[in-house]
């Protein structure tokens, strides 16, 4: 019977927001509407299909949050760059209550409490597309058993990269991913 891959399921997750539900939902209707032989690729333009928006509205790079979003703020998440990152990571994409201005203070408020609990930290630094994992790192990835290990490192990369968040150990942040993957799939 199939199952999709694992770097299927981390790109639903990551580009669609869809969670494990939601995709054992999106998996069993398309196991029943699409006839055998099924394949990652067709699975992903289904759920790209369920995944388009229906009269949900999107941001747009202009947009701008209203007075009355920002007044409740502290002004140092106001005189920040987070309306930037913000904007990168939302524009085009819509939200379920079509409330953007809730989502930006709540997105000001967990970026803000991110980068306290991390600004302090000795050699903090930004993720880049350049950073490589360490080799007991990729040692371990294998020994976890995870498929695709370039793909899972890119994928990591490029979420932390766009998050714009600092720490100072990424090695450690991907090994605690790792953990977690690790967990899941004894679970599954």
């Amino acid at each position: 019977m199939y199952r999709p891959g694992r770097d299927v399921e981390l790109s639903l997750k990551q580009l669609f927001g869809m969670g494990q539900g939601r995709i054992n939902d999106a998996l069993d209707a398309y196991r029943s509407h699409f006839p055998e032989p099924h394949s990652d690729q067709s699975f992903m333009s289904f759920c790209k299909g369920l995944n388009a928006p229906v009269n949900q509205p999107t941001i747009s790079a202009e947009w701008t949050p209203t007075t009355v979003a920002v007044d409740d703020l502290p002004m140092c998440l106001l005189e920040g760059e987070y309306l930037p990152i913000f904007k990168r990571i939302y524009t085009g994409k819509p939200v379920r209550n079509g409330n953007y201005d809730e989502l930006y203070r709540e997105f000001c408020r967990m970026r803000w409490a991110s980068d306290s609990r991390n600004k302090g930290a000795t050699g903090s630094t930004f993720m880049t597309m350049e950073w490589e994992p360490s080799e007991s790192i990729l040692e371990e990835m294998a020994e976890a058993g995870v498929d695709n290990i370039p793909f899972v490192i890119g994928e990591f990369k490029l979420f932390w990269k766009e998050c714009g968040a600092h720490r100072a150990n990424w090695n450690s942040i991907l090994e605690e991913h790792i953990s977690r993957w690790t967990k899941a799939s004894r679970i599954s």
